[in-house]
């Protein structure tokens, strides 16, 4: 799952567009489990995709000189509402970085060591601390920065459709705002129970009694892709690495009390709850009143 960055432009252009209402899906997954999946994922061998080989991990910078944390600072510290909407500051993100590279090439053995060597070399909490760096802070240039950043950027978006639909929010007019729908969900929950999760997404797509789109064919179309799912499982080995390593609890609860990570994963966890418990409600009010 890649994010983009939404800012309110962005978001303003989107709403000029449309007369009749826009519907958003933002695809959200536990910050936490974001990053024990992509460790493992990447540690394989062979590794799934070649970027790995390439990347440096620490490198965090654009074209334009700035860093992700430059483009994401001002809406981590926003306040809505009247309060701020994290407590993630730039000390802790600069201090990931510098994390970042005590690990990577910091010995004169490791000096020539990839990406992907490294995690294939270290131990499994640094190399996880490693990977998670890179989640957060990189600019990964090696894949046109397709990747890298991914916990910072959906944090943003998180905080970004959040000040969208709220009240206090002026630079997108109200009537506009209110033409929006916005529906959050966690893939965690599509992993889990794909059948549920397809029928949600396509009743919110399609609303409950559509003439056109039947509740049946809904039914239906979500049964097929959980079958699906479940054959991919089987298939491809090296995409699903849920349920494979045993010790996944132990390093969770190790980055949930990591001083330097830690803090930022946890904020961003509290933002994907907000969001989930959010869209959770909307979906109960909407289909009440249908």
């Amino acid at each position: 799952m890649k994010e983009t960055v939404a800012d309110d432009n962005l978001l303003h252009n989107k709403l000029e567009d449309e007369t009749k209402g826009t519907k958003i899906i933002h695809l959200v997954r536990n910050p936490f489990d974001m990053a024990l999946s992509n460790y493992f994922y990447h540690s394989q061998d062979p590794t799934p995709e070649i970027w790995v080989h390439a990347d440096n991990p620490c490198q965090n910078h654009y074209a334009d000189g700035e860093t992700l944390a430059y483009h994401v600072m001002p809406t981590l510290t926003m306040e809505i509402d009247g309060a701020p909407a994290t407590k993630i500051t730039r000390y802790q993100l600069e201090s990931v970085t510098s994390m970042c590279r005590s690990i990577f090439r910091s010995s004169p053995e490791m000096s020539n060591l990839t990406f992907y060597e490294h995690l294939m070399t270290l131990n499994k909490w640094d190399g996880l601390r490693l990977a998670t760096a890179q989640m957060i802070v990189a600019s990964s240039k090696a894949n046109n920065h397709l990747a890298g950043g991914d916990v910072l950027r959906m944090a943003n978006n998180l905080i970004r459709f959040k000040r969208l639909r709220s009240p206090s929010t002026d630079s997108i007019p109200k009537e506009k705002r209110e033409k929006l729908l916005l529906l959050t969900m966690s893939m965690d929950e599509y992993i889990q129970d794909t059948k549920d999760f397809v029928i949600d997404f396509h009743e919110f797509i399609f609303g409950r009694g559509n003439v056109t789109v039947s509740r049946e064919q809904i039914v239906k179309a979500a049964e097929e892709r959980a079958l699906n799912a479940e054959k991919v499982k089987v298939r491809d080995k090296q995409h699903v690495t849920s349920g494979k390593h045993d010790d996944k609890y132990e390093l969770k609860a190790r980055l949930r009390q990591d001083p330097i990570l830690g803090p930022i994963l946890n904020e961003t966890e509290l933002l994907v709850h907000e969001a989930l418990r959010s869209s959770k409600q909307f979906l109960s009010s909407e289909f009440e009143m249908q």
